[in-house]
Protein backbone atom coordinates (compact mmCIF):
# COMPACT_ATOMS: atom_id res chain seq x y z
CA UNK A 1 0.00 0.00 0.00
CA UNK A 2 2.66 2.13 0.67
CA UNK A 3 4.52 1.73 -2.37
CA UNK A 4 0.89 2.46 -4.65
CA UNK A 5 0.58 6.07 -2.56
CA UNK A 6 4.32 6.89 -3.38
CA UNK A 7 4.22 5.87 -7.11
CA UNK A 8 0.65 4.56 -8.30
CA UNK A 9 -1.51 7.78 -7.38
CA UNK A 10 0.97 10.01 -8.55
CA UNK A 11 1.42 7.96 -11.97
CA UNK A 12 -2.51 7.30 -12.33
CA UNK A 13 -2.83 11.61 -11.67
CA UNK A 14 -0.29 12.29 -14.40
CA UNK A 15 -2.17 9.85 -16.71
CA UNK A 16 -5.42 11.81 -16.10
CA UNK A 17 -3.57 14.92 -16.42
CA UNK A 18 -2.19 13.82 -19.53
CA UNK A 19 -5.42 12.10 -21.18
CA UNK A 20 -7.29 15.45 -20.60
CA UNK A 21 -4.49 17.85 -22.26
CA UNK A 22 -5.29 14.97 -25.33
CA UNK A 23 -9.26 15.21 -25.32
CA UNK A 24 -8.65 18.78 -24.65
CA UNK A 25 -6.81 19.79 -27.72
CA UNK A 26 -8.65 16.93 -29.97
CA UNK A 27 -11.64 18.43 -29.33
CA UNK A 28 -10.26 21.99 -29.72
CA UNK A 29 -10.73 23.28 -26.31
CA UNK A 30 -14.61 23.03 -26.78
CA UNK A 31 -15.15 24.21 -22.88
CA UNK A 32 -13.11 27.59 -22.90
CA UNK A 33 -14.07 28.03 -26.74
CA UNK A 34 -17.90 27.46 -26.96
CA UNK A 35 -18.95 28.37 -23.19
CA UNK A 36 -22.56 29.97 -24.62
CA UNK A 37 -23.25 26.38 -26.32
CA UNK A 38 -22.26 24.99 -23.58
CA UNK A 39 -25.20 26.99 -21.64
CA UNK A 40 -27.57 26.88 -24.66
CA UNK A 41 -27.56 23.10 -24.01
CA UNK A 42 -28.13 22.58 -20.20
CA UNK A 43 -29.19 25.25 -18.32
CA UNK A 44 -29.88 28.47 -20.95
CA UNK A 45 -31.33 25.76 -23.45
CA UNK A 46 -35.47 23.92 -23.95
CA UNK A 47 -35.80 20.73 -22.02
CA UNK A 48 -35.80 17.84 -23.87
CA UNK A 49 -36.85 14.46 -22.88
CA UNK A 50 -39.32 11.71 -22.72
CA UNK A 51 -42.84 10.93 -21.04
CA UNK A 52 -43.07 11.99 -17.53
CA UNK A 53 -41.95 8.52 -16.31
CA UNK A 54 -38.55 8.88 -17.76
CA UNK A 55 -35.11 10.57 -16.39
CA UNK A 56 -34.78 14.10 -17.74
CA UNK A 57 -31.13 15.23 -18.60
CA UNK A 58 -31.20 17.58 -15.80
CA UNK A 59 -32.40 14.60 -13.31
CA UNK A 60 -29.44 12.73 -15.30
CA UNK A 61 -26.99 15.63 -14.43
CA UNK A 62 -28.32 16.17 -10.54
CA UNK A 63 -27.73 12.22 -9.92
CA UNK A 64 -24.67 12.22 -11.13
CA UNK A 65 -23.80 15.89 -9.56
CA UNK A 66 -24.77 14.21 -6.25
CA UNK A 67 -22.18 11.71 -5.93
CA UNK A 68 -19.48 14.04 -7.36
CA UNK A 69 -20.11 17.19 -5.02
CA UNK A 70 -19.64 15.17 -1.65
CA UNK A 71 -18.18 16.47 1.86
CA UNK A 72 -14.90 15.79 -0.09
CA UNK A 73 -16.10 19.87 -1.87
CA UNK A 74 -15.81 21.67 2.10
CA UNK A 75 -13.29 18.53 3.58
CA UNK A 76 -11.15 17.75 0.66
CA UNK A 77 -10.52 22.28 -0.08
CA UNK A 78 -9.32 22.44 3.50
CA UNK A 79 -7.56 19.43 3.01
CA UNK A 80 -5.58 21.23 -0.07
CA UNK A 81 -5.32 24.24 1.78
CA UNK A 82 -4.04 22.96 4.95
CA UNK A 83 -1.23 20.99 3.03
CA UNK A 84 -0.08 23.03 -0.40
CA UNK A 85 -1.37 26.63 0.60
CA UNK A 86 -3.72 29.22 -1.17
CA UNK A 87 -1.83 28.04 -4.66
CA UNK A 88 -3.36 24.39 -4.05
CA UNK A 89 -6.86 26.38 -5.35
CA UNK A 90 -5.65 27.36 -8.66
CA UNK A 91 -4.74 23.96 -9.68
CA UNK A 92 -7.31 22.59 -8.73
CA UNK A 93 -8.82 25.19 -11.24
CA UNK A 94 -6.47 23.74 -13.68
CA UNK A 95 -7.22 19.91 -13.59
CA UNK A 96 -11.08 20.85 -13.67
CA UNK A 97 -10.23 22.86 -17.19
CA UNK A 98 -9.01 19.43 -18.79
CA UNK A 99 -11.51 17.47 -16.63
CA UNK A 100 -14.13 19.53 -18.64
CA UNK A 101 -12.84 17.70 -21.46
CA UNK A 102 -12.68 14.18 -20.34
CA UNK A 103 -16.20 14.78 -18.88
CA UNK A 104 -18.10 15.35 -21.85
CA UNK A 105 -16.02 13.05 -23.82
CA UNK A 106 -17.06 10.03 -21.37
CA UNK A 107 -20.47 11.42 -20.84
CA UNK A 108 -21.30 11.31 -24.68
CA UNK A 109 -19.36 8.27 -25.44
CA UNK A 110 -21.35 6.57 -22.66
CA UNK A 111 -24.67 7.70 -24.55
CA UNK A 112 -23.58 6.65 -28.17
CA UNK A 113 -22.88 3.07 -26.90
CA UNK A 114 -25.78 2.53 -23.96
CA UNK A 115 -28.84 0.39 -24.22
CA UNK A 116 -32.22 -0.56 -22.88
CA UNK A 117 -32.30 -2.85 -20.04
CA UNK A 118 -35.35 -5.28 -19.06
CA UNK A 119 -37.15 -2.97 -17.34
CA UNK A 120 -37.35 -0.54 -20.39
CA UNK A 121 -34.68 1.92 -18.93
CA UNK A 122 -31.41 3.27 -20.43
CA UNK A 123 -28.25 1.60 -19.19
CA UNK A 124 -24.51 2.64 -19.94
CA UNK A 125 -21.35 3.40 -18.76
CA UNK A 126 -17.40 2.34 -18.92
CA UNK A 127 -18.71 -1.01 -18.69
CA UNK A 128 -20.60 -0.76 -21.84
CA UNK A 129 -18.83 1.10 -23.93
CA UNK A 130 -15.85 -0.92 -23.29
CA UNK A 131 -17.87 -4.06 -24.41
CA UNK A 132 -20.08 -2.24 -26.92
CA UNK A 133 -17.48 -0.59 -28.71
CA UNK A 134 -14.52 -2.54 -28.22
CA UNK A 135 -15.62 -5.72 -27.64
CA UNK A 136 -13.36 -6.13 -25.01
CA UNK A 137 -14.09 -8.81 -22.26
CA UNK A 138 -12.23 -8.51 -18.77
CA UNK A 139 -12.13 -4.65 -18.53
CA UNK A 140 -15.45 -4.08 -18.30
CA UNK A 141 -15.80 -6.76 -15.49
CA UNK A 142 -13.31 -5.11 -14.08
CA UNK A 143 -14.64 -1.68 -13.98
CA UNK A 144 -18.18 -2.64 -12.88
CA UNK A 145 -16.84 -4.78 -10.05
CA UNK A 146 -14.51 -1.86 -8.56
CA UNK A 147 -17.60 0.34 -9.18
CA UNK A 148 -20.06 -2.01 -7.29
CA UNK A 149 -17.02 -2.30 -4.33
CA UNK A 150 -16.42 1.89 -4.61
CA UNK A 151 -19.97 2.79 -3.64
CA UNK A 152 -18.97 1.53 -0.10
CA UNK A 153 -16.03 3.50 0.42
CA UNK A 154 -16.04 6.61 -1.71
CA UNK A 155 -19.40 7.31 -2.02
CA UNK A 156 -20.69 6.04 1.61
CA UNK A 157 -18.32 5.11 4.46
CA UNK A 158 -16.31 8.05 3.73
CA UNK A 159 -19.21 10.51 3.12
CA UNK A 160 -20.96 9.70 6.14
CA UNK A 161 -17.71 9.93 8.59
CA UNK A 162 -17.49 13.34 7.34
CA UNK A 163 -21.02 14.56 8.20
CA UNK A 164 -20.87 12.58 11.67
CA UNK A 165 -17.65 14.29 12.55
CA UNK A 166 -18.68 17.04 11.84
CA UNK A 167 -22.35 17.18 13.50
CA UNK A 168 -20.63 16.05 16.34
CA UNK A 169 -18.18 18.55 17.05
CA UNK A 170 -20.76 21.10 16.09
CA UNK A 171 -23.81 19.86 17.76
CA UNK A 172 -22.38 17.06 20.14
CA UNK A 173 -24.50 14.58 18.01
CA UNK A 174 -23.87 11.10 18.26
CA UNK A 175 -22.23 9.40 15.48
CA UNK A 176 -24.75 6.51 16.02
CA UNK A 177 -27.73 9.00 15.35
CA UNK A 178 -26.60 10.84 12.29
CA UNK A 179 -25.25 7.16 10.52
CA UNK A 180 -28.98 5.76 11.90
CA UNK A 181 -30.37 9.19 10.20
CA UNK A 182 -28.72 9.05 6.88
CA UNK A 183 -29.10 5.10 6.51
CA UNK A 184 -33.44 6.07 7.06
CA UNK A 185 -33.42 8.80 4.40
CA UNK A 186 -31.00 6.82 2.07
CA UNK A 187 -33.82 3.86 2.55
CA UNK A 188 -36.59 5.48 1.53
CA UNK A 189 -34.96 6.90 -1.87
CA UNK A 190 -33.05 3.93 -2.82
CA UNK A 191 -35.70 1.10 -2.13
CA UNK A 192 -38.00 2.56 -4.25
CA UNK A 193 -37.18 1.87 -7.68
CA UNK A 194 -34.46 2.98 -10.38
CA UNK A 195 -36.01 5.77 -11.10
CA UNK A 196 -36.74 7.60 -7.72
CA UNK A 197 -32.95 8.21 -7.16
CA UNK A 198 -32.76 10.10 -10.24
CA UNK A 199 -35.39 12.62 -9.23
CA UNK A 200 -34.77 12.89 -5.44
CA UNK A 201 -31.47 14.17 -6.48
CA UNK A 202 -33.21 16.76 -9.41
CA UNK A 203 -34.72 18.28 -5.82
CA UNK A 204 -31.85 17.74 -3.25
CA UNK A 205 -29.03 19.10 -5.27
CA UNK A 206 -30.54 22.14 -5.89
CA UNK A 207 -31.86 23.01 -2.54
CA UNK A 208 -28.29 21.83 -0.53
CA UNK A 209 -26.22 23.94 -3.09
CA UNK A 210 -28.40 26.96 -2.77
CA UNK A 211 -28.55 26.52 1.09
CA UNK A 212 -24.61 25.97 1.38
CA UNK A 213 -24.08 28.69 -1.17
CA UNK A 214 -26.00 31.17 0.89
CA UNK A 215 -23.94 30.80 3.71
CA UNK A 216 -20.67 31.05 1.92
CA UNK A 217 -22.09 34.05 0.65
CA UNK A 218 -22.82 35.44 4.05
CA UNK A 219 -19.26 34.95 5.31
CA UNK A 220 -17.95 36.17 2.08
CA UNK A 221 -20.04 39.78 2.26
CA UNK A 222 -18.84 39.92 5.97
CA UNK A 223 -15.18 39.62 4.79
CA UNK A 224 -15.28 41.34 1.50
CA UNK A 225 -12.14 42.85 1.96
CA UNK A 226 -9.93 39.95 1.89
CA UNK A 227 -11.53 38.59 -1.39
CA UNK A 228 -9.35 40.41 -3.99
CA UNK A 229 -6.06 39.60 -1.53
CA UNK A 230 -7.20 35.91 -1.47
CA UNK A 231 -7.88 35.54 -5.42
CA UNK A 232 -4.21 37.52 -5.53
CA UNK A 233 -2.79 34.81 -3.24
CA UNK A 234 -4.43 31.88 -5.11
CA UNK A 235 -2.31 33.01 -8.24
CA UNK A 236 1.00 34.01 -6.45
CA UNK A 237 0.73 30.92 -4.48
CA UNK A 238 0.73 28.60 -7.49
CA UNK A 239 4.43 29.68 -8.81
CA UNK A 240 6.18 30.91 -5.73
CA UNK A 241 6.74 29.07 -2.59
CA UNK A 242 4.29 29.61 0.40
CA UNK A 243 6.12 30.77 3.55
CA UNK A 244 5.40 29.11 7.06
CA UNK A 245 2.84 31.13 8.62
CA UNK A 246 0.72 30.24 12.20
CA UNK A 247 0.09 26.75 12.12
CA UNK A 248 1.37 26.25 8.26
CA UNK A 249 3.96 24.57 8.11
CA UNK A 250 4.76 26.27 4.16
CA UNK A 251 4.80 24.33 1.21
CA UNK A 252 6.99 24.13 -2.34
CA UNK A 253 5.07 24.88 -5.73
CA UNK A 254 5.88 21.14 -6.39
CA UNK A 255 3.93 20.46 -4.13
CA UNK A 256 1.53 23.00 -3.58
CA UNK A 257 1.08 21.83 -7.43
CA UNK A 258 0.71 18.04 -6.69
CA UNK A 259 -1.89 18.81 -3.89
CA UNK A 260 -4.63 21.02 -6.11
CA UNK A 261 -3.97 18.54 -8.79
CA UNK A 262 -4.95 15.66 -6.92
CA UNK A 263 -7.48 17.29 -4.65
CA UNK A 264 -9.11 18.67 -7.68
CA UNK A 265 -9.06 15.42 -9.61
CA UNK A 266 -11.03 13.58 -6.51
CA UNK A 267 -14.00 16.36 -6.02
CA UNK A 268 -14.79 16.39 -9.85
CA UNK A 269 -14.36 12.30 -10.64
CA UNK A 270 -13.16 13.35 -14.78
CA UNK A 271 -12.03 10.28 -15.90
CA UNK A 272 -13.28 7.91 -12.94
CA UNK A 273 -16.08 6.55 -15.06
CA UNK A 274 -18.56 7.17 -12.47
CA UNK A 275 -20.82 10.07 -13.12
CA UNK A 276 -21.25 8.73 -17.10
CA UNK A 277 -23.35 5.89 -15.56
CA UNK A 278 -25.73 8.13 -14.10
CA UNK A 279 -25.69 10.34 -17.62
CA UNK A 280 -26.83 7.48 -19.51
CA UNK A 281 -30.11 7.54 -17.89
CA UNK A 282 -31.46 11.02 -19.84
CA UNK A 283 -33.76 10.73 -22.39
CA UNK A 284 -32.52 12.70 -24.39
CA UNK A 285 -32.18 14.23 -28.06
CA UNK A 286 -28.00 14.04 -28.73
CA UNK A 287 -25.54 12.80 -26.80
CA UNK A 288 -23.31 15.75 -27.51
CA UNK A 289 -26.13 17.85 -25.57
CA UNK A 290 -25.98 15.76 -22.44
CA UNK A 291 -21.62 15.80 -22.81
CA UNK A 292 -22.48 19.38 -21.89
CA UNK A 293 -24.21 18.63 -19.19
CA UNK A 294 -20.89 16.70 -17.97
CA UNK A 295 -19.31 20.30 -18.43
CA UNK A 296 -21.62 21.60 -16.24
CA UNK A 297 -21.32 19.03 -13.67
CA UNK A 298 -17.68 20.20 -13.47
CA UNK A 299 -18.07 23.66 -13.48
CA UNK A 300 -20.72 23.55 -11.16
CA UNK A 301 -18.65 21.54 -8.82
CA UNK A 302 -15.08 22.79 -8.88
CA UNK A 303 -15.17 26.09 -10.04
CA UNK A 304 -18.58 27.07 -8.37
CA UNK A 305 -18.33 24.78 -4.94
CA UNK A 306 -14.86 24.25 -4.65
CA UNK A 307 -13.78 27.61 -5.13
CA UNK A 308 -16.55 29.49 -2.50
CA UNK A 309 -15.38 27.03 0.00
CA UNK A 310 -11.76 28.13 -0.48
CA UNK A 311 -12.38 31.55 -0.46
CA UNK A 312 -14.09 31.62 2.99
CA UNK A 313 -11.50 29.66 4.28
CA UNK A 314 -8.82 32.21 2.84
CA UNK A 315 -10.11 35.50 4.06
CA UNK A 316 -11.45 34.02 7.43
CA UNK A 317 -7.60 33.40 7.89
CA UNK A 318 -8.35 29.99 9.32
CA UNK A 319 -5.98 28.27 6.52
CA UNK A 320 -3.01 29.34 8.83
CA UNK A 321 -4.17 27.84 12.23
CA UNK A 322 -2.69 24.44 11.51
CA UNK A 323 -6.62 22.79 11.08
CA UNK A 324 -7.19 20.43 8.75
CA UNK A 325 -10.26 19.07 7.18
CA UNK A 326 -13.63 19.24 8.68
CA UNK A 327 -12.44 21.42 11.73
CA UNK A 328 -10.94 23.56 9.59
CA UNK A 329 -13.87 24.39 7.47
CA UNK A 330 -15.98 24.74 10.55
CA UNK A 331 -13.52 27.13 12.21
CA UNK A 332 -13.33 29.39 9.06
CA UNK A 333 -17.58 29.92 8.78
CA UNK A 334 -17.85 30.16 12.51
CA UNK A 335 -15.31 32.85 12.65
CA UNK A 336 -16.87 35.17 10.35
CA UNK A 337 -20.96 34.03 11.20
CA UNK A 338 -20.69 33.15 14.71
CA UNK A 339 -21.05 29.72 16.27
CA UNK A 340 -24.52 29.07 14.86
CA UNK A 341 -22.45 28.93 11.39
CA UNK A 342 -21.30 25.71 12.97
CA UNK A 343 -24.55 24.18 12.61
CA UNK A 344 -25.03 25.23 9.02
CA UNK A 345 -22.04 23.89 7.77
CA UNK A 346 -22.87 20.33 9.54
CA UNK A 347 -26.18 20.54 8.02
CA UNK A 348 -24.59 21.01 4.60
CA UNK A 349 -22.22 17.93 4.95
CA UNK A 350 -25.09 16.22 6.50
CA UNK A 351 -27.03 16.70 3.40
CA UNK A 352 -23.90 16.53 0.53
CA UNK A 353 -23.23 13.13 1.94
CA UNK A 354 -26.81 12.17 1.34
CA UNK A 355 -26.21 13.40 -2.24
CA UNK A 356 -23.42 11.52 -2.31
CA UNK A 357 -24.64 8.32 -1.19
CA UNK A 358 -27.59 8.40 -3.08
CA UNK A 359 -25.38 8.78 -6.46
CA UNK A 360 -23.27 6.30 -5.51
CA UNK A 361 -25.63 3.19 -4.57
CA UNK A 362 -26.88 4.40 -8.34
CA UNK A 363 -23.73 3.78 -9.42
CA UNK A 364 -23.23 0.74 -7.74
CA UNK A 365 -26.20 -0.66 -8.40
CA UNK A 366 -26.19 -0.34 -12.60
CA UNK A 367 -22.49 -1.96 -11.68
CA UNK A 368 -23.75 -4.79 -9.98
CA UNK A 369 -26.76 -4.78 -12.75
CA UNK A 370 -23.63 -5.25 -15.51
CA UNK A 371 -22.29 -8.09 -14.02
CA UNK A 372 -25.36 -10.01 -12.44
CA UNK A 373 -28.80 -9.94 -13.16
CA UNK A 374 -30.22 -11.48 -9.94
CA UNK A 375 -32.98 -9.94 -8.20
CA UNK A 376 -31.13 -11.38 -4.81
CA UNK A 377 -28.35 -9.83 -5.02
CA UNK A 378 -29.85 -6.64 -5.55
CA UNK A 379 -31.70 -7.03 -2.42
CA UNK A 380 -28.80 -8.06 -0.61
CA UNK A 381 -26.91 -4.80 -2.21
CA UNK A 382 -29.14 -2.78 -1.21
CA UNK A 383 -29.08 -4.37 2.58
CA UNK A 384 -25.63 -3.85 2.76
CA UNK A 385 -25.12 -0.25 1.57
CA UNK A 386 -27.25 0.40 4.35
CA UNK A 387 -25.64 -1.19 6.81
CA UNK A 388 -21.96 0.54 5.80
CA UNK A 389 -23.75 3.42 6.64
CA UNK A 390 -24.29 3.15 10.19
CA UNK A 391 -20.45 1.60 10.04
CA UNK A 392 -19.06 4.06 8.46
CA UNK A 393 -20.37 6.86 11.08
CA UNK A 394 -18.92 5.03 14.06
CA UNK A 395 -15.78 3.35 12.43
CA UNK A 396 -12.50 4.89 12.58
CA UNK A 397 -11.69 5.32 8.53
CA UNK A 398 -8.25 5.59 8.21
CA UNK A 399 -8.25 2.32 6.61
CA UNK A 400 -10.65 3.33 3.50
CA UNK A 401 -8.30 6.28 1.38
CA UNK A 402 -5.74 3.75 0.38
CA UNK A 403 -8.88 1.26 -0.55
CA UNK A 404 -10.64 3.99 -2.62
CA UNK A 405 -7.52 4.63 -4.38
CA UNK A 406 -6.72 1.41 -5.57
CA UNK A 407 -10.48 0.89 -6.34
CA UNK A 408 -10.16 4.60 -8.49
CA UNK A 409 -7.33 2.80 -10.20
CA UNK A 410 -9.44 -0.03 -11.23
CA UNK A 411 -11.88 2.51 -12.52
CA UNK A 412 -10.41 5.67 -13.67
CA UNK A 413 -7.72 2.71 -16.61
CA UNK A 414 -10.26 0.59 -17.84
CA UNK A 415 -12.53 3.70 -18.57
CA UNK A 416 -9.38 5.84 -19.88
CA UNK A 417 -8.73 3.12 -22.29
CA UNK A 418 -12.31 3.42 -23.63
CA UNK A 419 -12.25 7.18 -23.73
CA UNK A 420 -9.10 7.47 -25.84
CA UNK A 421 -9.34 4.47 -28.00
CA UNK A 422 -12.35 6.04 -29.36
CA UNK A 423 -12.08 10.05 -28.76
CA UNK A 424 -11.86 10.40 -32.64
CA UNK A 425 -15.67 9.24 -32.42
CA UNK A 426 -16.22 11.76 -29.96
CA UNK A 427 -14.63 14.35 -31.92
CA UNK A 428 -16.52 13.73 -35.02
CA UNK A 429 -19.85 13.32 -33.11
CA UNK A 430 -19.37 16.61 -31.45
CA UNK A 431 -17.85 18.55 -35.32
CA UNK A 432 -21.44 17.17 -36.75
CA UNK A 433 -23.39 18.93 -34.27
CA UNK A 434 -22.18 22.14 -34.52
CA UNK A 435 -21.77 21.43 -38.24
CA UNK A 436 -25.93 20.49 -37.88
CA UNK A 437 -26.04 24.09 -35.62
CA UNK A 438 -28.10 21.93 -32.76
CA UNK A 439 -26.09 24.51 -30.39
CA UNK A 440 -28.90 27.23 -31.41
CA UNK A 441 -31.66 24.68 -30.46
Amino acid sequence: MRVWMQWGEPALMGVLLLAGLYLSLRLGLLPVRRPGAVWRATLGGRRTGGDAGSVSPFQAMATALAGTVGTGNMVGVATALAAGGPGAVFWMWASALVGMTTKYCETLLTLLYRKRNAAGEWVGGPMHVLRRALGLRWLPDLFAAAGAVAAFGIGNMAQVNSAAAALEDSLGLSPWVTGLALAGLTALVILGGGKRIPRACARLVPAMAVCYLALAGAALWIGRAGILPALAGIVRGAFTPTAAVGGFLGSSVARTMATGLSRGIFTHEAGLGSSPIAHASAETDSPVRQGMWGVFEVFADTMVVCTVTALVILVSGAWTSGADGAPLTLMAFTGALGNWAGAGVALSLFLFALAAMLGWNFYGLRCLEFLTRSSGCRRAYQAAYLAAVVLGAVLPMDWIWPACDLLNACMILPNMVGVLALAGEAARETRAYFARGRETL
